[in-house]
């Protein structure tokens, strides 16, 4: 499914393509892009990290009430897995928040670059849901036996959690794949626009 900046960056590569020296409208559109993107990047880091805040809010008053020893092991786990979560996002993005120059090859640099840095973030994202998986999974499954009479609405631990994990992490799987394919359509077009630059 193409979305309006696919169609935004197919337009102004085949603009390109039919003027060998760049039109202004073609400038400006690759300027209008990454100046787009920049907002968004900064609208994605402000968004992680109030996420971040509150989830450490959230674990905080969960280990002020904790009593199981694997519930706070979890706890902490899951702080600190949050905290490197956003650390690692963060430096992900050194180098992408500005081009290196008002040109419009620094401008293809940059978008190629972000797009680069974007599909590491999704591999990034694959590994700390294994990580999330490794905490979660035992937590339950001890919490599961610990206390053998909870049912939760009335359903089998086993399946319920099972069920809710299994929805949980395809969902997640399935947007880092949906992510994933709509960077690399933007990044080959960023490509090929850059190589009909510089030939």
């Amino acid at each position: 499914m193409k979305t309006e900046n696919d169609r935004e960056l197919r337009g102004w590569m085949d603009e390109w393509r039919d003027n060998p020296a760049p039109a202004a409208e073609a400038r400006a559109a690759i300027l209008r892009h990454v100046r787009r993107r920049s907002r968004t990047l900064a609208l994605v880091s402000a968004g992680e990290l109030v996420v971040t805040v509150l989830l450490l809010a959230m674990l905080g008053t969960l280990l002020l009430r904790a009593r199981e020893p694997e519930t706070i092991a979890v706890v902490v786990a899951g702080s600190v897995l949050a905290v490197g979560a956003l650390v690692l996002s963060t430096w992900n993005r050194r180098g992408t928040w500005r081009p290196s120059a008002e040109t419009t090859e620094a401008f293809l640099e940059i978008s190629v670059l972000r797009c680069r840095r974007s599909l590491r973030a999704v591999r990034y994202a694959y590994g700390i849901m294994v990580v999330e998986a490794l905490m979660l999974v035992p937590w339950l499954f001890i919490g599961i036996r610990r206390h053998p009479d909870r049912r939760p609405f009335g359903h089998d631990p086993y399946i319920y959690y099972g069920a809710l994990l299994a929805i949980v992490f395809g969902a997640a799987t399935l947007g880092c794949r949906w992510y994933a394919r709509r960077v690399r359509r933007e990044r080959r077009a960023l490509q090929d626009t850059r190589r009909d630059l510089v030939s």
